[in-house]
């Protein structure tokens, strides 16, 4: 590895070590809810359970199967918390691997900074030994911009990622979508039952975890744009998910009326994420400008440095 490459490698810690410390916070912050949610239920050992280990269509059949009459108020907020459950596990889950793979990549970074700051210290002895004062502090002000520049490419590669793991769970939501919507449509007009109803929400189940995975790439990306200047991420839009009573009424009353509104929340879900998909995309395209803006303003910055070691006499 050439000195360029590795000051380049070096001048990212900064950065990443700023975002580990961030993505620290954010899961404790999850571990704190999701303890707070199942204290709350910590009295009914058996909903602590399902809230813990089943797949939301498993949990919602058992439950609805218990009762004869419509679900009440408790076993509606039960479900509620199913939803709320399975999302704030999701989004930790993510936040641990993000943070363990962060740490990897910091631990190498950490090695090369040793080697960087040896060349480093003894270049500076070098250089400060026969330079003015003024000249210096103008060759500071070029290495003041340079890490300003590293910095903001990095960021800027750290927020494609993140666009890039977007675009991939909303493709994947909207193949379950589309799954989901046929079956709708066959337990709406052919009455399948059970087995249809099974499969209507097994493709749902699928959807709302690429969901739950959407939405946390599009909150982690509404953070990593907010350190590149110069992006509009108001197109970044949320995505509401199939409401929980919509499910109940839709198994317990079984009839074309209730089928046909899940059926057209799908769609309208479908709807959604294609319109996240498209804000990711354009986002992508700004993203790889704004890389390229600051390659163009790189190489400018290496000319600078190079014609001030070449004019120098030393």
């Amino acid at each position: 590895m050439d000195w360029i490459e590795l000051r380049e490698r070096v001048l990212t810690l900064p950065t990443l070590e700023k975002k580990l410390q961030h993505l620290k916070e954010l899961i404790f912050e999850s571990k704190s809810g999701i303890e707070a949610l199942l204290k709350a239920y910590e009295k009914n050992r058996g909903t602590v359970d399902r809230l813990r280990g089943e797949s939301f269509s498993g949990f919602l059949f058992k439950l609805v199967g218990r009762y004869e009459d419509k679900l009440d108020k408790e076993q509606r907020a039960e479900i509620d918390a199913k939803l709320e459950y399975d999302r704030a596990v999701n989004h930790l889950e993510h936040l641990i691997e993000e943070s363990h793979e962060l740490e990897s990549r910091i631990a190498e970074l950490k090695e090369d900074e040793k080697s960087y700051t040896n060349e480093l210290t003894s270049r500076r002895k070098r250089l400060f030994n026969v330079l003015s004062d003024a000249d210096i502090a103008e060759y500071g002000k070029i290495e003041t911009t340079y890490a300003e520049l590293i910095s903001q490419r990095t960021e800027v590669l750290e927020a494609q990622t993140v666009a890039d793991r977007a675009e991939a769970a909303a493709n994947s939501a909207l193949s379950s979508l589309k799954s989901a919507q046929t079956w709708a449509t066959i337990d709406a007009f052919s009455k399948g039952g059970f087995i249809s109803h099974m499969a209507k929400y097994s493709h749902i189940d699928d959807a709302e975890m690429d969901c739950y995975d959407l939405h946390h790439y599009l909150g982690e990306l509404r953070d990593e744009l907010a350190d590149v200047h110069g992006l509009d991420v108001s197109c970044l839009s949320g995505i509401r998910q199939i409401s929980s009573t919509q499910r109940a009424v839709d198994l317990w009353f079984d009839n074309i009326f209730t089928d046909l509104a899940v059926r057209d929340k799908i769609i309208g879900n479908a709807d959604e994420v294609e319109f996240a998909l498209k804000s990711v995309r354009n986002v992508q395209v700004a993203l790889k400008k704004k890389y390229q803006e600051l390659g163009v303003r790189l190489d400018k910055n290496r000319k600078d440095e190079e014609t001030f070691l070449i004019t120098k006499n030393f």
